[in-house]
């Protein structure tokens, strides 16, 4: 039986290391398997970050050009307020310049037109008497204007109304002003 036995031992040793070889090739192949998947995990892992990084800077880029953008309308608003108050401004200042300054233009309009004395004209109520005191020909209407003056010859009008004048003038006005306070 020593035979036998020998032949049991030598096979229960030959099962061991082969058992013990197969457990060998499962632990390797587990940690292979394992470091595969932890590579691909990082790799993956890499990617989301590298996107949300890319994501997260255009979001600020965005985010700031819409910043920009809302400062710049913001500032162009304010400065069309601005031009807007000064044309409000010259329009007032022209309503209420001096009678000499009134006169000056009203005479310098009515030989620049060449209109006759047949004409009639329009005044701010508050200058009646003023142009009443140059002695002119002209009748004086009892129609006013808000400002400034027209001039009526028949069925035309000569619009001097400086309210008129500066909406008339007014994209030119913009530029100009524009051009004087907000140049850098």
């Amino acid at each position: 039986m020593s035979n036998l036995d020998n032949i049991i031992q030598t096979i229960l040793q030959d099962a061991e290391a082969e058992s013990e070889k197969i457990l060998n090739e499962a632990e390797n192949n587990k940690n292979k398997h394992i470091s595969e998947m932890e590579k691909q995990a990082k790799e993956r892992k890499e990617e989301i970050i590298s996107k949300a990084n890319e994501e997260a800077e255009q979001l600020v880029d965005k985010t700031t050009n819409n910043a920009n953008l809302k400062a710049r309308d913001s500032l162009l608003i304010a400065k069309q307020e601005v031009i807007s108050k000064i044309i409000d401004i010259v329009k007032e200042k022209l309503k209420n310049i001096d009678d000499k300054s009134y006169t000056d233009i009203l005479l310098k309009t009515i030989k620049s037109s060449n209109v006759g004395d047949d004409v009639e004209i329009m005044v701010q109520k508050n200058r009646v008497d003023v142009v009443k005191s140059l002695g002119l020909k002209n009748k004086i209407s009892d129609k006013y204007v808000e400002s400034g003056f027209s001039i009526l010859e028949g069925n035309s009008v000569l619009n001097n109304d400086f309210s008129s004048l500066v909406d008339y003038m007014k994209d030119d006005l913009e530029s100009y002003i524009a051009e004087k306070l907000f140049s850098e």
